[in-house]
């Protein structure tokens, strides 16, 4: 809301207005990396939390075990919508659970092979191409966008 208003603002304001252009920018940011995100779940067909389900897991996978329970615990879900949730990210072919090796009682999940090429490849072409652009710049630079980044997430927190 708050981008939208800036954004009103930068429609209004004479074109020399480095502080609102910048801040127009931010915004595009904002709406494109929103627009990617959206785009990667409609090829993969799931939902928002389902894609933050699979990056949870996929990472945690590379440093050992996620359960059932850590997964809804960092998504703030119920016990409840957790077992929906990897019950339709199993069916999709995305997740699997298997049992626990160090408790047969519990289980451990974990994103398939598909999954993993999946998310990977997208993930790293928005890498790439990130870090390619951002490593276009000098480190002075690269400061001066760290500290405005800083201070309008700061401005927003508060």
């Amino acid at each position: 809301m708050a981008l939208e208003l800036i954004n009103r603002s930068w429609l209004e304001a004479n074109d020399e207005d480095r502080v609102l252009s910048a801040l127009h920018l931010l915004r595009e940011f904002v709406v494109v990396e929103a627009e990617t995100r959206t785009s990667l779940m409609a090829d993969l067909k799931i939902k928002s939390n389902d894609l933050a389900a699979l990056r949870f897991v996929l990472d945690g996978s590379d440093k050992g075990v996620v359960s059932p329970r850590a997964l809804g615990h960092h998504l703030g879900i119920t016990s409840a919508s957790t077992t929906a949730l990897v019950n339709r990210l199993e069916h999709a072919g995305y997740l699997r659970r298997e049992p626990d090796p160090n408790d047969r009682r519990a289980l451990v999940l974990h994103t398939t092979q598909a999954a993993k090429v999946l998310l990977e490849s997208s993930l790293q072409r928005q890498v790439s191409s990130l870090l390619n652009a951002a490593g276009s710049f000098t480190t002075d630079e690269l400061t001066v966008v760290e500290d405005f980044l800083t201070a309008v997430t700061d401005a927003l927190r508060s």
